[in-house]
């Protein structure tokens, strides 16, 4: 055999080998898309699943999407300072800042509720 038909040859094996597999990856990962799609977690059931029937109906839905833009619009008119409708930079470094002071506050208060239940225990 001719140098050049052994590399045709060699090039096709390599190019089955690599090609094969990963289309067979694509199908599989669609596959499991299509079977995993995102069930809702418990809260959410609890709070939107209203005939309780363990899924979210388009009603339902419709109602998460509410709540959403509700929270959505609170979130701006609490960030927003300068109402353009964005965050700009120093509105972004002003609400991880409150984010961080809340979240610290309640750590704060779980130490101290903490320390307050050990002194009781200790009387």
């Amino acid at each position: 055999m001719q140098k050049s038909t052994i590399a045709k040859i060699l090039m096709a094996v390599v190019l089955t080998g690599w090609v094969l597999p990963m289309t067979s990856m694509a199908e599989e990962s669609g596959e499991k898309k299509e079977h995993q799609k995102k069930k809702p977690n418990k809260d959410m059931l609890e709070k939107y699943d209203v005939d309780k029937d363990g899924t979210i109906s388009a009603d339902e839905k419709a109602a998460m999407k509410e709540d959403k833009k509700a929270q959505k619009a609170e979130f701006m008119k609490k960030y927003d300072t300068d109402g353009d409708g964005k965050l700009s930079m120093d509105e972004k470094a002003e609400m991880k800042k409150a984010k961080m002071e809340a979240k610290q506050a309640a750590k704060d208060a779980k130490e101290k509720a903490k320390e307050k239940a050990n002194d009781m225990v200790e009387e």
